[in-house]
Formats: C-alpha cells, sequence, structure tokens
C-alpha cells in the first residue's frame, strides 16, 4: 500500500511555511517540501505517453503521483540560475518554470491549496470588488482611472484614499525595494497626481470610517476571525500595515451569522481553499469588505493570540 504524502511549494525563507511543516510532521504525515528557487537541483522525469512521472529531491525524496495526496502552493521564487551563463540565464529559468506552473495538470488526483490560475484570478482587486458586490458584501465607493478629472470629480468634498491595485511594493533596482502604503489623499498628493496618474490606472475609494478592522482568515471550511483596534495605534489609522504588529491590539471575534454566509459565498465563488480578507467595521455597526489575500501571512497573529491556523491548514492538507 502506498503512503499519503503532502507536497509542498514554497521556498527556503518562508516561516508560514516552516510553521505548516511542523505540524503535519508532528501528525505523522510524510512531507516533501520543494523550494522552487532551488527547483534545477532536482532530478526530473516526466514522460509524457506514461501516467507515471518522478521527480527526485537531492536528499534522494520521491514525488511520485500516486502518492500525493495534497499541495500545499505557498510561496514560488524565481529559480535561481547564479551558475548558468549569463546569455542562457532567462532561457533556463523560463524552462524551468514551466514544469513548475505544469505541476497542477501533473497532479489531478491530489486537492491544492491552491491552485495557482484560481488564486491568479481571486487576486485582481477589481474582480474581488466586483464579485463581494454582487454577493451583497458591502463595498466602499471605488473608482479605477488615469484621468485626473475623473478623480476630481470623484473626490470633490470627500476623503479619499490611494491603494494599489497590484503587489504594493516599488522595485528600485539595486536601491531595494520601496513598500507602497494605504494612502490618504492631501491637497498636497493631489498636484503630484495631476501628472502621475498619466501613468497607469489607480484604484482610489472613499475613506471608511473606521471602530475597529478585521483579519479574517478562511481555511477550508472554518473560518478565524481576529479584530484589530488599529485607531487606538498611533501611526495605524489609515493603514495598520505601517504600524510595528506587536503593538496592534488583537481579539478573536464571531461574526454576524449574516456575514458569515456571504463570505463563505465569496470564497466558494472564488473557488479558493485559504484567504485571508480585510474588512472594517464601522462606528454604525456596518461591515465593509476590502479585499481578499489568497496567500496572505498569518504568523504573527497566530503567535501572538494562540489562533490556529497552521494547525488548520494542515489538518486540511491531510
Amino acid at each position: 500500500m502506498m503512503s499519503k504524502k503532502v507536497l509542498i511549494l514554497s521556498n527556503k525563507s518562508d516561516a508560514h511555511t516552516d510553521s505548516v511543516v511542523f505540524q503535519l510532521t508532528d501528525m505523522g504525515m510524510e512531507v516533501i517540501r520543494i523550494n522552487t528557487e532551488d527547483f534545477r537541483s532536482n532530478i526530473i522525469n516526466i514522460p509524457l505517453t506514461s501516467d507515471f512521472w518522478s521527480i527526485v529531491t537531492p536528499e534522494g525524496r520521491i514525488i511520485d503521483p500516486r502518492e500525493i495526496f495534497s499541495v500545499y502552493l505557498r510561496r514560488i521564487s524565481p529559480v535561481l540560475v547564479d551558475d548558468v551563463a549569463q546569455d542562457f540565464r532567462k532561457f533556463t529559468s523560463n524552462e524551468t518554470s514551466v514544469v513548475i506552473e505544469a505541476l497542477p495538470g501533473l497532479l489531478p488526483t491530489a486537492k491544492w491549496m491552491d491552485y495557482p490560475h484560481v488564486r491568479k484570478i481571486a487576486d485582481n482587486k477589481l474582480f474581488q470588488l466586483k464579485l463581494a458586490r454582487s454577493l451583497g458584501l458591502s463595498v466602499p465607493e471605488t473608482l479605477v482611472t488615469n484621468d485626473y478629472a475623473s478623480l476630481l470629480m470623484f473626490a470633490a468634498g470627500r476623503r479619499i484614499i490611494y491603494k494599489t491595485l497590484y503587489i504594493p511594493i516599488l522595485d528600485l533596482d539595486d536601491r531595494g525595494v520601496s513598500v507602497i502604503n494605504t494612502t490618504l489623499l492631501t491637497d498636497q498628493y493631489m498636484k503630484q497626481l495631476e501628472v502621475s496618474l498619466r501613468l497607469c490606472p489607480s484604484l482610489f475609494q472613499v475613506y471608511i470610517e473606521k471602530e475597529y478592522e478585521l483579519r479574517i482568515h478562511i481555511v477550508g471550511n472554518d473560518i478565524l476571525a481576529v479584530s484589530i483596534d488599529s485607531q487606538s495605534v498611533s501611526g495605524a489609522e489609515i493603514d495598520w500595515r505601517t504600524a510595528d504588529f506587536d503593538a496592534l491590539p488583537y481579539e478573536p471575534v464571531k461574526l454576524p451569522t449574516y456575514v458569515y454566509d456571504k463570505i463563505v459565498s465569496f470564497t466558494r465563488s472564488l473557488g479558493l481553499n485559504f484567504g485571508i480578507i480585510d474588512m472594517i467595521v464601522t462606528p454604525d455597526g456596518q461591515y465593509v469588505f476590502l479585499e481578499i489575500n489568497p496567500n496572505g501571512n498569518w504568523l504573527w497573529i497566530e503567535r501572538a493570540i494562540g489562533l490556529d491556523v497552521s494547525g488548520r491548514i494542515a489538518r486540511w492538507l491531510s
């Protein structure tokens, strides 16, 4: 009888993966972890005329598709090609990445958390907001535009925030990276946008007053909601991610049934088995959806208040 194994696709530096691996190992599950930056170090044999193929890790661990029960897709890093001649680096990386991207089709009977194509669609903020609104979730009034005149009309007499449509990171090449936080528009910022808005479409929303914020973790059929009292910490009022995470007050909370049910419908419509939703609870008790991160982080909250996200992921995978 073949053993039941969990395949994990991540990178060497992800502590969230370490936590899930620890939980799975503690449960007695056999885990094969592939760090994608080192994918070229595996021995790969995939004959497409046969249902059997294999990948053998440098440690001698064998990925046999008949034995893989579940796959946890966590953090994919670019394939390392430093040892390859400069002219062939991009080619080598692209050829190797094709094999990684093919794994969902090569493991059709395994259950995935989550399929990459599902996660990519779910990660689109425009799609998220339209879907959430169609399912009855309250969302902020939103405008995506590259037209300054339209922004002026949208912003007239109202407090407006800017947030990125994609990953909020500015790549500065050899100078590192810069994080782009959610920003409340000032007169000075608006003057800058008169020129810079032409560069690309940008997302603007009417600012929502907050009583507190919610971080809602979806793991399979489990929903773990945590309140974040961002308004009690200086610098966290607009975007709590700019504050010291250890200084933020967290507390497990129970969602109202109508909010819980809509979140279930939302994540099922996206086809996700995992995701983390950010919401605002307003001073008058409204629950306002902001976004879902299909591959969000949770470890700092888990450690702060004992939230069992890693354990629930491990149990889903097993």
